[in-house]
């Protein structure tokens, strides 16, 4: 009974500084695709890493609120990476056409559907 309330305390204590740190960032790894050969049931799968990038929201460092870090592609993927420069084309981008925020939510309708209930849709964004 003691070890399982110490695993549970220790994970609360954890998962209170991650759920922050989950909120701020946005990951996205992109792979390379390739299909399969087999007659009845063709599918796709993810083989090798391209790159890995990050979407970070942090008011207090960044003046956009928000920066894109790349960290390398294929086999040269680095531990660290500075934020791109405020007028990159994702900056832009995500900037004009973002729904809420910086973020793509009209792309996932559950999400679309919750931040039309709560009125946080950007200004800027109109769908088509």
């Amino acid at each position: 009974m003691l070890i399982q309330f110490t695993y549970f305390s220790a994970y609360f204590l954890v998962s209170l500084p991650a759920a922050k740190i989950i909120s701020r960032v946005g990951y996205r790894s992109r792979r390379i695709t390739i299909s399969s050969r087999r007659r009845r049931r063709p599918a796709l799968f993810q083989t090798q890493i391209l790159a890995i990038e990050a979407e970070v929201k942090d008011e207090t460092r960044f003046k956009e609120k928000w920066a894109f870090f790349d960290f390398g592609q294929g086999t040269s993927l680095r531990a660290t990476a500075k934020p791109f420069a405020g007028d990159s084309a994702c900056n832009v981008c995500h900037a004009k056409n973002a729904a809420v925020e910086n973020t793509f939510v009209q792309f996932y309708p559950t999400l679309l559907e919750v931040a039309q209930a709560k009125h946080i849709l950007n200004s800027s964004y109109h769908p088509n």
